[in-house]
């Protein structure tokens, strides 16, 4: 059986919430086989390594750590995302030139369907396929992207890294930084969006379904393609990706939004799994204290979203 390459970028902070991705991936995939590689910082210790190794192997997966030197960033802003997030942007020459294609997940998605199409997608004359963003108009516009072209979201691609090899994509990735730094907001993501905008092939939002995109200040900005291509998907969403704020992890908006009870009920699944350390009981008991004391966000947070949205919490 051929393994599919998975890639996540993952510091010990989202530790957790990393195997509740895995988890989902592995559970509505039991059919493949993968290969995971994990890039991280020094945060990350060989007890974690220990531990998420054990936890892929159930899987009938490999896992990979690669530990990358954040200085290679340096410069880079770090004032809404941490410096990590810029690692997938080394990809190419950090992984072995027999990993030709890769399919990048950000942790904070969820994969509840089958990811085989997705990784048979023929991007042979693409560097990425990848789905436009729920801000693609703001979002071409302040990096002046033609009109003809738009603004992906980088959480989840399946990227040709032959393609990258061949193109010297990653030196581009760094003089487009060099060029543009001063209008460079989201770093990575700006920058794939400057330098690959050309050379993208786009994907249905099934495949990147931005639960922030259902937001009432969001929704209305969309296209209409957009907006059309995102009712499609609400009801078999294969990656659901938890973008921006608020997280389904944060005791504050556990039932706070749509698809949150959907990342609650991998949570939950996910903690089954032998070799997982999780909380003691009693400090589940104090969060779920904390919950009922803010009960009261709820019907704030419903007021946050698209009224016809809310069937999908």
């Amino acid at each position: 059986m051929d393994y599919i390459n998975i890639e996540i970028i993952c510091n010990r902070n989202y530790s957790v919430i990393c195997r509740v991705m895995l988890y989902s991936l592995f559970y509505n995939n039991k059919d493949c086989r993968f290969n995971i590689f994990l890039l991280t910082d020094s945060s990350w210790k060989n007890e974690d390594s220990t531990s998420l190794e054990q936890f892929v192997s159930k899987f009938k997966s490999n896992l990979n750590v690669i530990k990358v030197d954040k200085e290679v960033f340096t410069g880079f802003p770090t004032s809404i995302f941490p410096i990590v997030t810029n690692f997938r942007l080394l990809v190419a020459s950090i992984l072995p030139d027999s990993v030709e294609k890769i399919i990048h997940l950000d942790v904070d998605t969820i994969v509840n369907g089958d990811i085989k199409q997705l990784w048979n997608t023929d991007i042979s004359e693409y560097a990425i396929a990848a789905v436009k963003d729920c801000d693609n108009r703001y979002l071409k516009e302040r990096l002046c992207i033609p009109s003809v072209s738009n603004y992906i979201n980088a959480g989840v691609m399946l990227c040709n890294l032959k393609f990258w090899r061949e193109h010297n994509v990653q030196d581009a990735f760094f003089d487009t930084f060099a060029k543009h730094k001063e209008v460079i907001k989201f770093p990575d993501q700006d920058i794939i969006n400057i330098t690959l905008y050309d050379k993208i092939k786009y994907l249905s939002p099934v495949y990147n379904l931005e639960v922030w995109g259902l937001s009432k200040d969001t929704w209305p900005t969309m296209d209409d393609d957009a907006q059309v291509g995102y009712r499609a998907s609400l009801d078999n969403p294969v990656i659901i990706h938890y973008a921006n704020i608020p997280k389904p992890w944060d005791i504050r908006y556990y039932f706070g939004f749509p698809y949150s009870r959907l990342w609650i009920s991998y949570w939950w699944k996910s903690r089954q799994i032998k070799a997982v350390k999780f909380k003691p009981m009693y400090q589940y008991l104090i969060l779920l204290v904390k919950l009922v004391t803010r009960i009261k966000l709820f019907s704030g947070m419903k007021k946050y979203f698209v009224e016809e949205f809310w069937k999908y919490y």
